[in-house]
């Protein structure tokens, strides 16, 4: 093997479909037509809150923004809340459970304004009824930050 390192994309029952070199880039199409380029760099394959797509969808009753990426956390803006979804372990393509990151059976990734209450150990089983699609139509941070405005400020500096 080269020393190039290559991303694997695989199905959640580990059958691989495709690779391509980290740093690599490919289209990805949403179910609606919309394509956009996703680059893929390895152990660093997190997207910018503020530039990538999203679904609007609603986790445990609020509003929230969905992304099957991981995102990187340094981009979200003050007063906004970002969540890891796991899935099933049986991989049938549920959600199983909320956290702060997800690691393993990485479903996808929730930005909400209002914080979601996890458990002591950081995690909140949920089910597929508690993750609902197509619920609205922000389709960007800035859409949804426009629809649902921050509830608290960044502190303002003593600095004089």
């Amino acid at each position: 093997m080269s020393g190039n390192k290559e991303i694997r994309f695989i199905t959640p029952d580990y059958k691989e479909l495709f690779r391509i070199p980290d740093g690599g880039s490919i289209v990805v199409t949403r179910p609606e037509g919309e394509q956009y380029i996703g680059i893929c760099k390895g152990e660093n394959m997190k997207v910018n809150a503020m530039t990538e797509a999203f679904e609007e969808v609603t986790i445990l009753g609020k509003p929230a923004l969905f992304t099957c990426l991981r995102i990187d956390r340094a981009s979200i803006p003050y007063g906004y809340h970002a969540y890891d979804v796991h899935h099933d372990d049986d991989c049938k393509g549920d959600p199983a459970q909320l956290g702060r990151y997800i690691w393993v059976n990485h479903w996808g990734a929730l930005i909400t304004r209002d914080e979601i209450k996890l458990q002591r150990d950081g995690y909140l089983a949920i089910g597929p009824e508690d993750l609902i699609y197509c619920t609205g139509a922000c389709r960007c941070m800035k859409d949804f930050m426009e629809q649902y405005p921050a509830k608290t400020r960044p502190p303002v500096s003593c600095e004089r």
